[in-house]
């Protein structure tokens, strides 16, 4: 709520508890519509006025403001005993009227304005530090400061009560600042930044009627069920063991299960990267197919599983993120393994994926979930449900029934081989209506303000450089700030290794460094080298046939040392892993998440490029061999070796002269033969 809608103060000069119930008033009426939650909220708040002995007169600071922690605990104390004529009232009656005073204390605070959220903001880090230091005795502030990744001489201008300006950086030192201190959940950040006004909401309030993007608040709605559905479940774990056992294992009939050739699973430090894909496209199919079928069920699912805050969704909001959140209303247990492969129901989940998409447009996703789950487990011979004909629906399920005239036990088992080959048809189909709608992204496409650059290895130094002066502030030592001190040593170590070494995704996460010398990152003499087997790549079979065993270059050898023996154990923890690069909770990185991190660390410090956004981890290949070839025109024997690949591939994948290039080299040529002419 801002001060600027209420127009008179009351007689002190002060706002009282009538303005704030008049601007509350006012502010339901932007929305449009009534508010549901509107009346236990004005009911929470009239019980706290009569029992603190307040009327709609008294001002409403500093009681709901810098005293607020002090009354509503006051409040709780008599609400239960019944004091002042009222009768007590129930813990979940208390519970929820908290929740709604907590509400009227962030309203009070955006209408009294900016001294008074100032010195409610330094109250609470004095509180918080005070606190701190009894649990730490002898901790400076100098030492908390740093801890948190603070400039000791910002926290100390919030001590005295200088209220934090709204730039986005300062959000997340007010978080960590949060978990250092043990505050409650945005404590401070909800007094600088305002409380229970998130995008979404403020797009509902500010747009009666106005359409909200999907982006703006449909990931903060969950819809994913934990866990998966039981059967769902149990396919889920008999297809991982059929794809990571030496035997693939057997049907109920007793039957070998085959499996096609190289079509198995990598277990890599007890993870199984495909694996964790699959159950995430799993499990949002599901999710799918158990969201509401109808609008009004929809509202009732975005309510309850709004993740995006403490307080309800205004309805504003909620109707606008219902169309979202409508699916197949289908029960847990109704949900069988031969859904997940039904056209119509896929078909109509990837039309849902498009409905929520940013772009409105059929993305990666699509086809992700047709070429790792759909397609493959009805593939004809290898099709994991294809040979698993009694995970079929029971003898009243649509599978059966069609076949069950027969009486035979197994009647259904030649049907159901049959309708494997059918679906495996019309999804493929499906994948190839796609393709042909939405061509395979293409990487110099994607990269070509950078590719186009005279030389785009500049744009890798500078976002090296960038991410350099992004330093965090405070030691390596466990807390919140040294975490966050960790993870700068592990991502400008990695920044610096993709260019150098520019290997594939695969190679980066599953690198292994021990004590002993004896994994792909190790040190001979007083040289850092890395090495991989043939079988570490993707292509063995070509030209990494042979073992890959290099020198690094020398100026990596700092970065390496310090992420390796000092910032590294922070994020490992307590955990044994034998990965270099590790997450913040001390396990191995997936392909997914290892390029996202790239991609949010190069979108983050790409600067000064028109139309250029972050990249990932295989562009490094694509950059570093354009940079080279432009230096060293038709070297392409080189950048193979580089890049370990064949040369084939370099000139079909890597090559981008053209013939501009072409003409200045021969008139350059020609020139030069000219001259020795003469």
């Amino acid at each position: 709520m801002a001060d600027h809608h209420v127009k008179h103060a009351g007689p002190s000069g002060q706002f009282t508890f009538a303005d704030l119930k008049a601007e509350h008033a006012r502010s339901i009426g932007m929305e449009g519509r009534r508010s549901p939650g509107a009346p236990n909220q004005l009911a929470a708040l009239r019980l706290f006025m009569a029992i603190r002995g307040h009327t709609d007169n008294t001002p409403i600071h500093p009681t709901l403001t810098t005293e607020f922690e002090d009354q509503l605990r006051s409040f709780e104390r008599s609400a239960k005993a019944g004091q002042r004529d009222t009768p007590s009232i129930s813990d979940a009656t208390l519970l929820s009227y908290r929740s709604h005073l907590r509400k009227w204390h962030g309203w009070a605070l955006g209408l009294s304005g900016k001294g008074v959220r100032a010195e409610v903001f330094g109250k609470l880090l004095q509180d918080g530090i005070a606190s701190h230091r009894e649990k730490h005795p002898g901790r400076t502030l100098k030492e908390i400061a740093a801890l948190a990744s603070i400039s000791f001489v910002v926290l100390t201008e919030w001590k005295a009560g200088k209220l934090a300006t709204t730039r986005r950086p300062n959000r997340r030192r007010l978080l960590r600042l949060e978990r250092l201190l043990e505050l409650p959940v945005g404590a401070l950040t909800e007094v600088v930044f305002g409380r229970y006004l998130s995008r979404v909401d403020a797009q509902a309030l500010r747009g009666a009627g106005q359409q909200l993007h999907p982006k703006h608040g449909v990931t903060r709605v969950r819809y994913v069920p934990a866990p998966l559905p039981p059967r769902i479940a149990e396919f889920v774990h008999g297809f991982i063991q059929h794809k990571t056992s030496l035997y693939p294992g057997e049907n109920l009939a007793g039957e070998a299960l085959d499996r096609a050739p190289g079509a198995s699973w990598r277990v890599i430090a007890g993870n199984v990267a495909s694996a964790q894909m699959f159950v995430a496209l799993a499990g949002a199919f599901s999710g799918y197919l158990m969201l509401p079928a109808t609008l009004a069920e929809a509202r009732e699912h975005v309510r309850a599983n709004w993740i995006g805050g403490a307080n309800p969704l205004p309805e504003g909001a909620v109707e606008a993120l219902a169309p979202y959140f409508v699916g197949r209303g289908m029960r847990a247990e109704d949900i069988w393994p031969h859904h997940l492969v039904a056209p119509d129901l896929v078909g109509g989940f990837l039309e849902w994926r498009t409905l929520r998409s940013k772009s409105g447009k059929e993305s990666g996703y699509h086809r992700g979930y047709l070429s790792r789950v759909a397609i493959p487990l009805v593939r004809p011979e290898f099709g994991y449900l294809t040979q698993r004909p009694e995970l079929a629906p029971d003898a009243g399920g649509p599978i059966r029934r069609e076949h069950a005239a027969g009486g035979a036990e197994n009647a259904a088992l030649p049907s159901w081989a049959e309708r494997c080959a059918k679906w495996h048809r019309q999804l493929r189909r499906m994948r190839q209506s796609l393709n042909r709608e939405h061509k395979e992204r293409d990487p110099h496409a994607a990269l070509a303000a950078v590719l186009d650059m005279p030389n785009p290895m500049d744009v890798v130094d500078w976002i090296i450089a960038s991410h350099r002066r992004d330093k965090p502030q405070g030691p390596l030592i466990p807390g919140v700030g040294g975490i966050s001190l960790a993870q700068w040593h592990r991502d400008q170590l990695l920044l610096r290794m993709l260019p150098a070494n520019p290997l594939r995704n695969r190679n980066f996460r599953e690198m292994e460094w021990r004590v002993d010398n004896t994994g792909n990152l190790y040190r001979k003499g007083n040289r850092w080298r890395l090495r991989f087997e043939p079988q570490d790549f993707k292509n063995e079979r070509g030209a990494a046939s042979k073992p890959y065993d290099v020198e690094l270059d020398p100026a990596l050898a700092p970065w390496i040392e310090a992420y390796l023996l000092q910032a590294r154990p922070l994020l490992l923890g307590g955990n044994h892993c034998d990965k270099v690069f590790l997450s913040r909770n001390g396990t191995p990185f997936n392909a997914v998440n290892l390029s996202q991190l790239v991609f949010n660390l190069t979108d983050r410090h790409i600067r000064g490029i028109v139309d250029a956004r972050g990249f990932r981890t295989h562009a490094y290949r694509h950059i570093a061999a354009t940079s080279y070839l432009r230096a060293n025109p038709r070297d392409f024997l080189t950048v193979a070796d580089m890049l370990h690949d064949r040369h084939e591939t370099v000139l079909r994948n890597y090559n981008r002269s053209n013939p501009e290039d072409g003409l200045r080299r021969w008139a350059e040529w020609r020139a030069s033969a000219v001259r020795r002419a003469a």
